[in-house]
């Protein structure tokens, strides 16, 4: 667990199931993110939380629950997002880690999923010697983007990407090389 100014991040367990499946069950939070399939359901909640705790247990990972420091004092206080960044792709080397996010609707546009990021990013690079990072975004994701930028991201490239919503999604490459 670490803060910054205005959040808690936990790393996810399987008890996150629940709060995760309760926010990525809203379509507009899931739909953009391209890894699920829609509906979304319980079991790709339960799937992608043992992810993140075999990420964590490995040290490929740094998966978490965001929460908002005013309300984590209370108790149970549930989560309103996830950020995280892990080597999902072992093609770019074990020092280049993906990023990736999804906040609840009525905490967009708030700055909380790029604070997020940049506090997990510093901890990636601090505990576990990661040298850059990357994010593949839907063309049509304009918040998305804004966040990676905010943080540092380029645009490195355009392809077609196969998601279980469309087989030939475009999509934006970003990039954040530290060295």
């Amino acid at each position: 667990m670490f803060e910054t100014e205005r959040l808690i991040l936990v790393p996810l367990t399987l008890a996150d199931t629940d709060n995760q499946f309760a926010i990525l069950s809203d379509p507009e939070v899931s739909r953009p993110v391209g890894i699920f399939s829609q509906p979304f359901t319980r079991k790709q909640a339960q799937e992608w939380c043992a992810y993140a705790e075999k990420a964590h247990s490995q040290r490929a990972g740094l998966l978490c629950g965001i929460f908002e420091r005013a309300t984590k004092r209370k108790k149970d206080a549930p989560a309103i997002g996830y950020v995280g960044t892990a080597d999902t792709n072992p093609a770019r080397g074990k020092d280049v880690w993906e990023v990736g996010y999804w906040i609840k609707k009525e905490h967009w546009g708030k700055g909380y999923t790029s604070e997020g990021l940049r506090a997990v990013m510093n901890a990636a690079v601090s505990n576990f010697g990661v040298l850059g990072f990357f994010a593949e975004l839907a063309q049509t994701n304009i918040k998305s983007a804004r966040v990676v930028e905010k943080c540092g991201f380029v645009c490195a490239g355009e392809f077609l990407k196969n998601t279980p919503l469309d087989p030939q999604r475009p999509s934006y490459l970003y990039r954040k090389d530290l060295v």
